[in-house]
């Protein structure tokens, strides 16, 4: 079986084949009943990428964002796209997901540091959603759910908004912490916010270009959004930071937690972090897609 080799060759690397049979048996039938009896081999073309999340001003990485990217020469958006048409949204987005976990693990992701997934609105929502396949996953790996933080992306409206947050308040029951991304500019952005109250949110990289830029009506709101966040005592990271002159504003609002390509660019290996990179990368070479659902072409 393909999927147990591709295991097998990791699990072997790391030198904990012989505790993990029994285990990897049972995920290994999970995932083939869930992934690779329906999926093409097209979507399972997937590598993942890490960017770090960055405190200041200590500098400390203190977790990655997982950057999906195909290596089949096909687009992301185009293997989305097609994945939504077959019914295979889900499947796809557990895939990514997957690959992501494993990939950070094998290179090395420490007890300190957080993973951060995208998770797309529309898995979320659906009904036949499999909940169980990451936390058997987590268990095999001996990652604790706590260390990972699912991004939610709301780029476009929930149709079952009453489904939609009862999963996510599942993963929030298992463990897991939960990051609203793009806040602010989603369709159902504030409600979510205050039902969950999440653990963190990311503010949208406009908003936070137009703060640094001293327009006065994104400081406002900027402003107010920030001290929302302190009521639920969600921990905000200001995204899309590109050049140091953006930092002392956001600074002053008392904002810690920075990502962008200032600090570094997505790499395949989890390194760096600490000190800002000054290469700039086309914003379309990497994007986040469901496990990192937002698009990597």
């Amino acid at each position: 079986m393909r999927e147990r080799a591709f295991f097998e060759d990791i699990f072997a690397e790391k030198g904990f084949m012989g505790s993990l049979h029994g285990k990897l048996d049972v995920f290994l039938k999970d995932l083939n009943r869930e992934i690779f009896h329906v999926m093409p081999e097209e979507f399972l073309e997937i590598d993942t990428y890490f960017q770090p999340i960055v405190e200041l001003p200590s500098f400390r990485v203190i977790g990655y964002e997982a950057l999906s990217r195909s290596i089949s020469g096909r687009s992301i958006l185009e293997l989305l796209s097609c994945a939504k048409a077959k019914g295979l949204l889900s499947e796809f987005d557990l895939y990514c997901r997957i690959r992501a976990i494993i990939k950070a693990w094998k290179l090395g992701l420490s007890p300190e540091e957080l993973l951060f997934l995208n998770v797309h609105p529309g898995v979320l929502e659906h009904r036949g959603h499999t909940q169980g396949v990451i936390l058997k996953l987590l268990e095999l790996l001996d990652i604790p759910s706590n260390q990972i933080v699912l991004e939610i992306t709301e780029f476009e409206r929930p149709q079952d908004i009453e489904g939609y947050l009862r999963t996510v308040f599942y993963y929030i029951n298992q463990g897991f912490q939960v990051s609203l991304d793009d806040f602010g500019t989603g369709c159902v952005g504030y409600r979510t916010f205050l039902e969950i109250e999440p653990h963190f949110v990311k503010l949208d990289s406009y908003f936070v270009r137009a703060f640094s830029e001293g327009d006065y009506l994104s400081q406002k709101l900027l402003y107010h959004m920030v001290e929302l966040c302190r009521e639920v005592v969600s921990k905000v990271i200001a995204e899309g930071i590109e050049e140091e002159r953006m930092l002392k504003p956001l600074r002053d609002l008392e904002i810690r937690l920075f990502q962008g390509y200032y600090f570094g660019k997505p790499s395949s290996s989890l390194k760096g972090g600490g000190e800002a990179s000054h290469e700039r990368h086309s914003n379309h070479e990497f994007s986040d897609i469901t496990s990192s659902l937002i698009f990597l072409p």
